[in-house]
Formats: structure tokens, sequence, C-alpha cells
């Protein structure tokens, strides 16, 4: 029985010894586990941290933050190259009043924003030429946040949009004022012209008469500087060796400056200047300009360089001017020693008729030419000025690879012939003093008040010599579709445009074909003359290709899918917008936002010509054509005009001009 007892005790200790060592393995276990979630949540939190690190120090923005106390815990890499603060700032426990005192060169300074409390604070600061946007936000903590961000860029770019918006507004605004004005001096100087024909060579109105007549000329400088600044003004351009022209106006400008003044043309004769293009006279005009200003600045006398170079403009420098595209370019700059400029007077030295002079010295209109002339031929200007310092305006055109202009021979025009004119201009007094001034010079006239009016006179068997015509006209037809519906009628017909500016893309190209030239608002009568003979020596002896004609939207009813498919193709490469359809009941649906509409003679649910006729019922200004086999003519008292398959391009382009011009018939 003592046995059994001790026998119970034992195995009761080894019980207990075995929980034991069961409960220890347990908490050992727990203890190595609970370890192990340590280092594992020891080694995320750490990577957090690193990743956090990382992505503060790849913030292209400086940002540092501040505790409760306002001691610095956390900083980025850019915070310092941002602020331009010490580095020696870059401490753990650094106070923010630290950051505060040393920020004494920023305007307005970091205290004098308030502590950040529910709402971040804001602020724009300037330090040494660069803007700052300091941000600051207060942490749950009780701590806050500083972030700075260098926006110098951003503001520098938003000015220059500002500033090219008002130029271009300035541009639109003088732009039509000149041209009305042209017109009106064309009329004033037409006039005077006829009345100083019929006076002798001495007298009293004589005189008043050439008084009156130079103020037209005075008048029209005006408005050819207003015109260069829109940069509406046609140029005569040419290929050009800039160094060549700058030597005659340097011997130029020493003769009008005077001996107060030293003109110096630095030209680098180890290098070969590069060709431009560019209007040649308009050129030395600038030059002129610039040399004009700066001799008022310099009223005791000084020095005007001038200097010719090859330079080449690279992204760096197109960065910091939005106008400009990377490139090689001729820099002609104009340096004086006068008084110079500030910043304000730099920024607007290029406005229409704004002026550093006295009253009465000066339109305000030089530089603003300068300008227009420049942008124009696609180059750049800039102007570096400080008061006291002097001035240089530098122009800067793009390099050309063409050969160089052949010189211009002067050409004797011959006199009149009796030749056939039919004048097209919008302006009735315009158009009058023109006919009245070519019947003076010896040649017949025909007129119309635009280009609707003038094919109509073509069509109806009228055939001039020349077309005289405006450039912008109201009407379906513009002047160089006008011009090219006249050529597919006489294929020798002379061009002759006249323009107070040049709004139409095409006008440019056209003057390049032959037969065709150009003479500006207000012109003389021996101008015209001149121009006359000129446009008729020039007279194309074929006929010309045709232009894109003025893009509409065009409906296409046509049941053949391939020649629906052909067709649409030709007239979006015209530059027509197209809806093709292959019935009458979906034209009947589609008509109202067409601006022309060309159906098929034998469509499948009605005949074409029966469908024009409804359409034209509700829209008699609507231009139409039908398409069929047999020859194209104009039937009814709608005045459908028919087109012949096959056509080709020209062919429907000539169809698309005189279907235009016989809306204007049916609505009068």
């Amino acid at each position: 029985m003592l046995e059994y007892d001790r026998q119970q005790v034992v195995l009761g200790l080894a019980i207990m010894a075995a929980a034991s060592i069961v409960l220890l393995g347990v908490a050992i276990l727990g203890f190595l586990v609970g370890h192990r979630q340590r280092i594992v949540v020891q080694d995320s939190l750490r990577r957090e941290s690193e990743r956090l690190v990382a992505m503060v120090n790849h913030i292209r923005d400086g940002v540092a933050v501040f505790d409760r106390d306002d001691r610095l815990v956390l900083w980025n890499s850019a915070f310092f190259p941002t602020t331009g603060l010490a580095p020696e700032l870059g401490k753990i426990g650094t106070s923010f009043a630290r950051f505060a005192a040393a920020t004494d060169d920023w305007f307005p300074p970091l205290l004098d924003e308030p502590r950040p409390h529910a709402e971040p604070v804001v602020a724009e600061t300037h330090r040494q030429g660069r803007i700052l946007e300091v941000w600051r936000s207060a942490l749950p903590d009780g701590g806050q946040i500083l972030a700075v961000v260098d926006i110098s860029k951003r503001v520098e770019a938003e000015q220059l949009a500002r500033q090219a918006q008002k130029m271009d507004a300035l541009g639109q605004l003088t732009g039509g004022i000149a041209h009305d004005m042209n017109n009106l001096l064309q009329v004033i100087s037409a006039n005077l012209e006829q009345l100083a024909s019929g006076l002798p060579a001495e007298g009293g109105l004589r005189i008043r008469l050439e008084s009156a007549m130079a103020g037209v000329a005075r008048g029209a400088n005006l408005t050819r500087h207003l015109l260069a600044f829109a940069r509406h003004q046609p140029l005569a351009s040419e290929v050009i060796d800039p160094g060549e022209l700058l030597r005659s106006a340097a011997e130029l400008l020493r003769r009008t400056l005077g001996e107060m003044y030293e003109v110096r043309l630095a030209l680098d004769e180890r290098e070969t200047l590069w060709a431009i293009r560019t209007d040649p006279q308009q050129l030395e005009n600038a030059v002129l300009n610039l040399a004009l200003n700066a001799r008022d600045a310099m009223p005791s006398g000084g020095r005007l360089v001038i200097i010719v170079s090859n330079r080449v403009l690279d992204e760096k420098y197109a960065a910091h001017h939005a106008e400009v595209t990377p490139g090689q370019y001729v820099m002609i700059a104009v340096a004086d020693t006068g008084k110079g400029m500030d910043a304000e007077q730099i920024v607007r030295a290029v406005e229409p008729f704004y002026t550093t002079k006295n009253t009465g010295h000066g339109t305000g209109l030089g530089l603003s030419m300068v300008y227009g002339l420049v942008r124009q031929s696609g180059g750049h200007l800039h102007i570096d000025s400080a008061p006291g310092e002097g001035t240089t305006v530098r122009l800067y055109i793009p390099r050309t690879h063409a050969l160089l202009s052949a010189p211009r021979r002067p050409s004797q025009p011959a006199p009149a012939a009796n030749e056939l004119i039919l004048v097209v201009e919008d302006d009735r007094a315009v158009r009058a003093v023109a006919v009245s001034s070519l019947r003076d010079l010896g040649y017949r006239t025909l007129e119309a008040e635009n280009a609707d009016a003038a094919l109509q006179l073509l069509q109806s068997g009228a055939r001039p010599d020349v077309l005289f015509t405006d450039v912008v006209m109201p009407g379906c037809l513009g002047a160089t579709e006008l011009v090219h519906a006249a050529r597919s009628i006489l294929p020798r017909i002379a061009v002759l445009f006249t323009t107070g500016y040049t709004d139409d893309p095409q006008l440019s190209a056209e003057l390049l074909e032959p037969g065709a030239r150009s003479i500006r608002k207000p012109w003389t009568r021996s101008v015209l003359a001149d121009a006359i003979r000129q446009a008729l020596q020039a007279a194309p002896t074929e006929r010309m290709r045709q232009p894109p004609t003025k893009p509409l939207r065009v409906l296409l009813v046509e049941d053949e899918p391939l020649v629906r498919e052909t067709t649409a193709e030709l007239l979006g490469i015209m530059g027509h917008s197209v809806r093709a359809i292959g019935s009458a009941a979906e034209a009947r649906l589609a008509a109202s936002d067409a601006d022309l509409v060309i159906a098929d003679a034998g469509l499948p649910d009605a005949d074409g010509a029966r469908l024009v006729s409804e359409l034209l019922r509700e829209r008699p200004d609507l231009p139409t054509i039908i398409v069929s086999g047999r020859e194209a003519h104009v039937i009814d008292d709608f005045g459908m005009v028919w087109l012949e398959k096959p056509f080709d391009e020209e062919q429907l382009r000539h169809a698309i001009a005189v279907a235009c011009a016989q809306t204007k018939s049916r609505i009068v």
C-alpha cells in the first residue's frame, strides 16, 4: 500500500514535470513566434520608412516636416536647392524660427504668413529673380509640413501667353482699321489725281493738291506700319544676302545720322553669312527705323553698331521664347549707347502707338512695324536694355537654302492699247475711282461688286483681257477661286490683285503663278498703269492648275457605291467635308445642314433633278449640281448646274464655282 502511494506520488510528479515542460515549450514557442512577428513588423516598418523617404526625396518640390514643437524632423533632397537656404540648417531638431529668420531676402519673408490651422496657407514670394510658391499645412499630431515650389517658368510662360494674346488681339484690331483706312485713302488719292490732271502746272490749287497728296502718302505709310505689325502686309520676299544689303544700309545711315554719331557695321569676314528670305526693302526700312530710334535715345551723340552673324537657336533658347522654332537664323542686331529702357518699357515697346518719346516726336509705329516684318518672315525679335546702359534690338530671321534671287531689272511698260479690264471690288467708292482711273489711262472697263457677279459676267460672254480684283470680298466665291473659275473660261486672262492686306492663304501661292500680280491700296495711277502692263506681259499661255476651293459641307447623293466612294474621295482631296448617301429619301432629311448638294440624275427612288427642285423650293440659296451622262449646262428657272460623267477634278471645281455663282441669281 505504501509502495502504491509512492508510485502515485512519483507519477504525479512526472505528470507535473511533463506539464511544466510542455508549458515551458509553449512559452518558448510563443516567444519565438512573437519575436519573429516583431522582426517581420519591424522589417515592414523599416521598408515603409525607406519607401516614404525615397518618395519624399523623389518629389521635385522642396518638402520639410516639423513636429508639434516646430522642430525639423524630415526633409527631402530638393528642399534646400529649391529654397536657396543654407544646407547647414538641415539637422534634426532645427527650429522653424531659424528657417524663418533665414528668409529675410524673401519678399515677403516666411514669417509674414500665420501658422496653418484647419486650412493650408499658400503664399507667393520672390527671391533673387525667382518666384516661389510656399505651401504650409497642419499635421494631425500638431506639427506642420512646409512645401516650396519654384514657379518662375510657369509665371514666365503665363506672361508670354498673355502678351502673345494681347499682341494677336492688337494685330486683328489694327489690321482691320488699316484695311478700311486704305480703302478711304484710295478714294481720296484717285480723286486728287484726277483733279490734278486738269490743273495748270503752277498755282495755288496745284500747291494745295500736292499738299493733300503728301497727306495721303503719309497716311498710307502709317497704315503700312499697322499692317506690318498685324502681319497682313503682302511681302515682296526674295532670297537675299543680308551682309550685302546692310553694307548699303550702313552707308545710308552714316549720311543720314550725321557726324555726332559713329555708325559701325560689324561683319565677321571669316564666315559666309547664310541667305535669308524676306522683303529687302522692308528689312532696310526696319534697320533704318531702329537706327532713328537709337539716334533719338542719344540726343548728345553716341555710337551705333549693326551686327550681322549666323546663329543657331537651340531647344534651350526656344524653351524660354515660346514663338521660337529651334534652328538656324541670321541675327541682325542694332545696338546703341543711349538712355535705355526699363522692364515695363521693353514689354510694351512693340505695341502700336506706344512710345517713350515726347508728344509730337514719333508715331509709336516704328518698332511695331519691325516686329511685324520679323514675325511675318518667320523670325523672332528680342530686346536687351536697361536704364542708362543702352539698347540692343536683335532680329532673328530664318536661314534659307534657296539660291539668291537675281537682281530685278526695271521694265518700261507699254501704253494702253484699248484692252478690256474687269474691275471686281465690293466697296462702291473704290470701284468707281478704279474704273475712272483705268478709263483715263485708255482702257475699257467692266465692273462687278463681288466675285459671284464677276463670274456671271464671264459666263454671259464677257471677254476681258485683265481681271483686276480685290482680295477680301463677301460672297460665295473668294478672289482666288474667281481667278481659277475665270481661267477655266479664259485660260490666258491676266490677273491683278489689289488689297489693303491679305488674309487669304491661297493668295501667296497664287502670286507665284504666271499672269498674277498684286498692288497695295492706296495705289496711284502710275502704279496701277505699270501693274496692268506687267500683268498683261506675264499672262499665261496655258491653263493653270486648280488650287483647293473654299471648304464646303457637301451632300453627295449617288446610288452607285463605287462612284459615290470615288467622288467623295475627290471632294475630300479638294478640302470639302462630305456626307455621302444613296437615296433621295435620305437626302431630304440631310439637306438642311449642307452648303452644296451634288445629286445623281438617276436615283433609285426619285429623279435627281426633281429632288433638287424640291430642295431649292425650301432653300433657294442652296448651290446644287446634277451629275449625269448629259452635257453640263444650266436649266430651268432654278438654274441647276449639270455635270457630265465622266468628270475630272478640274471639271468638278468649275461646276462648284458655277453653282455657287448661280445661287445669287436665284435669290436676287
